[in-house]
């Protein structure tokens, strides 16, 4: 995983992430805890361990932890949120995008 990007788009927030390979991934959103893990059990990290994202209206920020041979993505959310969509699509030179659209 060499990037985290996050766009805002009507009625949705878009995450997507770049990786070199198709890599396996699963989404869970706690809305008790405010918080959206994406399991990414064979990935490799080279991106930002953390960000904030000030100006989104769903996501506060992320952070980042080894989890067995991958990683843990996880998001703190501004609320109470659903995963809208997910997929996994080509990129650039080879490279997948996994993208994720969560929505109020």
């Amino acid at each position: 995983m060499f990037d985290v990007r996050v766009g805002e788009h009507p009625g949705r927030t878009r995450i997507v992430l770049d990786t070199n390979a198709k890599t396996d991934f699963n989404v869970d959103i706690d809305n008790s805890e405010h918080i959206m893990v994406v399991d990414l059990p064979t990935a490799d990290w080279t991106a930002a361990m953390s960000r904030s994202f000030t100006k989104s209206p769903l996501i506060s920020s992320y952070k980042v932890e080894a989890s067995g041979n991958g990683h843990l993505l996880i998001f703190q959310l501004k609320g109470t949120t659903s995963l809208a969509s997910k997929s996994d699509i080509g990129g650039p030179n080879g490279g997948r995008r996994i993208v994720l659209d969560i929505a109020k």
